[in-house]
């Protein structure tokens, strides 16, 4: 079953907030952690990949932390999900040399298709568009102290 992983949630997490204050510069990341809920061990680690993977850059020292290293526009889900947790699979036969050849198993090139559709629409996922979402969705829908909705569904 193909399921993001808790790193790619808190790694996602982390890029849309350092992507909603850019213009902040770098961030501390036990201030990072302490307001995103991650762990600081865990955020270190993915700090570090994506860091590696060029999609972060740190600056040591006071005043120093994590900030982006390119322009959200240019930051992919494909790209945050491949850095965290390795090449999107949704098979394991597509990891073999000619899986999709394989008569014993006609139903490789289905899946071979759907990966690659699975790909394709997750590299056109940027972070300005998960920012996007995530501003709307905390304008939408703010919770009252006290009050319990029956639906968050919202008619526009």
């Amino acid at each position: 079953m193909f399921r993001v992983s808790r790193r790619v949630d808190y790694g996602l997490r982390l890029l849309i907030a350092l992507a909603v204050d850019q213009n902040s510069g770098s961030q501390a990341t036990s201030r990072l952690a302490a307001r995103l809920d991650i762990p600081l061990a865990f955020l270190h680690q993915i700090g570090r990949s994506l860091i590696q993977a060029g999609i972060l850059r740190s600056s040591p020292g006071p005043g120093g932390g994590l900030r982006l290293s390119r322009s959200p526009e240019e930051i992919t889900l494909l790209q945050v999900l491949e850095t965290l947790d390795g090449p999107v699979r949704i098979s394991a036969c597509l990891d073999q040399p000619n899986c999709d050849e394989d008569p014993d198993l006609p139903s490789a090139e289905t899946w071979a298709d759907i990966q690659q559709s699975l790909i394709g629409e997750l590299n056109k996922i940027n972070l300005t568009s998960l920012v996007d979402k995530a501003k709307y969705k905390s304008a939408v829908y703010t919770p009252v102290p006290g009050y319990t909705p029956v639906s968050k569904s919202i008619a526009i």
